[in-house]
């Protein structure tokens, strides 16, 4: 009739309870259960509140754990911690302890004090330490002077610790000198970076969590997510393979420089072996990828990671040739007086285009009759060359050229352009 196991915080008074009651002669009834232990604790909250007004619901509830009497409660079931509710009242609290000191080892966090100068009217039943932002506190017992924070956000911190006897808290002590948290690759800010067209990497997501911010798994909700990211000097495709890690993987790969602007683009749940995940998807030239490791369902542990790229062959992208205006246009005079042409323009052939095409595609003045020729500059025949009236595109590469029209209409005109042709790759 009663909860028990890892769930369960404390035990309060819950059998055989004279408790008001629906309806009968007297309003009253007599029962057992969860349901009569809960009101002692929702009591012993609002005595505590009324005393201590400037404790946030997380100091009330680690107030009451630490409060609690140890090791009274018989036939506990499985897993049940033996605390038994405890009010402190009456007495005199003890005094504030000195400012703490911290120390800093990875996604560690130790912050540690002294016991205070005055214990007040009782003995000590305990300690709870907090940063001075996003309320995060630990709590221990009398006898242990320090406590852990695991996998803090990144940032500046200061702690500060408060002494409990039977009589309620001490005040917070002084805080300690502020302390920078460098934080894990459990936060996205940390992406680690994967170097090179290749590799390997070992990792944890034992002590990870969920950030607030992330997007939601696409699959599962088990969190402990660690990120990692990818950026491609080339075009390509990525493989990412977390086969021999010692739990059950979601992957998922994302664009964004920020959590708000991440944007879902491959995922895998179970492609791997052993519900490990594997996932190959395309990438851009000069484009970040962050890859986001978490846990499918509960479990967690090691992260094993082995990662390849592969830039895109040559032979499949397609050539570019830009046609830009010269240093120095050449006009030659005609009777006409139509000036010449500045060209700027890009034009895409893949392995060969003719002259006139060239030159119509970079809106130059052609009638029936224009003759079309092109020199091709010594630094850049190599890469390209003129055969007949084409231009063939031997590599990728600079392809600097001189196009000359000469048109033909009743009388003989000549207009002169020249440009500057480069033969790019189209990543």
């Amino acid at each position: 009739f009663s909860n028990f196991g890892s769930c369960l915080d404390l035990y309060a008074p819950g059998v055989q309870i004279l408790s008001s009651y629906l309806n009968g002669s007297t309003g009253t009834a007599v029962a057992s259960g969860t349901s009569m232990a809960a009101p002692h604790v929702a009591g012993a909250v609002a005595v505590l509140w009324e005393k201590h007004a400037t404790l946030t619901s997380v100091e009330i509830s680690s107030l009451l754990l630490v409060s609690a009497t140890r090791g009274k409660v018989t036939s506990l079931g499985s897993g049940s911690p033996n605390r038994l509710l405890f009010l402190p009242s009456g007495g005199a609290p003890p005094s504030a302890p000195a400012p703490p000191s911290v120390q800093v080892a990875g996604e560690i966090v130790t912050v540690s004090w002294a016991i205070p100068t005055d214990l007040g009217s009782s003995s000590l039943v305990g300690y709870f330490a907090r940063a001075n932002t996003q309320n995060h506190m630990c709590v221990t017992d009398a006898q242990t002077l320090a406590c852990e924070f695991i996998n803090l956000p990144p940032g500046d911190y200061s702690f500060s610790v408060t002494a409990i006897n039977s009589a309620g808290p001490s005040q917070w002590s002084p805080q300690s000198n502020s302390t920078r948290v460098i934080g894990t690759n459990s936060y996205f800010v940390n992406a680690k970076e994967l170097v090179g067209t290749s590799g390997q990497l070992t990792d944890d997501n034992s002590r990870a969590a969920s950030e607030i911010g992330e997007p939601k798994q696409y699959s599962g909700s088990g969190g402990a997510s660690v990120w990692y990211k990818f950026t491609a000097l080339e075009k390509g495709a990525m493989n990412v393979d977390l086969s021999g890690s010692s739990f059950d993987t979601l992957l998922e790969i994302f664009t964004g420089d920020s959590l708000p602007k991440l944007v879902l683009i491959a995922s895998d749940d179970d492609s791997g072996t052993h519900q490990t995940s594997k996932k190959s998807f395309d990438v851009e030239k000069l484009t970040t990828y962050y890859i986001r490791v978490s846990s499918w369902g509960s479990s967690r542990g090691a992260i094993s990671m082995s990662w390849s790229f592969k830039a895109l062959p040559t032979s499949a992208i397609t050539p570019v040739v830009e046609v830009l205006p010269a240093p120095v246009p050449v006009p030659t005079p005609v009777a006409d007086n139509v000036p010449a042409m500045p060209i700027v323009e890009t034009i895409q052939v893949k392995s060969s285009a003719t002259l006139r095409s060239i030159a119509r595609r970079s809106s130059m003045s052609l009638s029936k009759g224009s003759r079309i020729t092109a020199r091709v500059h010594t630094s850049s025949r190599r890469v390209c060359a003129v055969e007949a009236d084409k231009l063939v595109v031997r590599r990728s590469g600079s392809c600097k050229m001189t196009l000359r029209v000469q048109s033909q209409k009743k009388k003989i005109t000549t207009t002169v352009v020249s440009v500057n042709a480069v033969i790019k790759l189209n990543r």
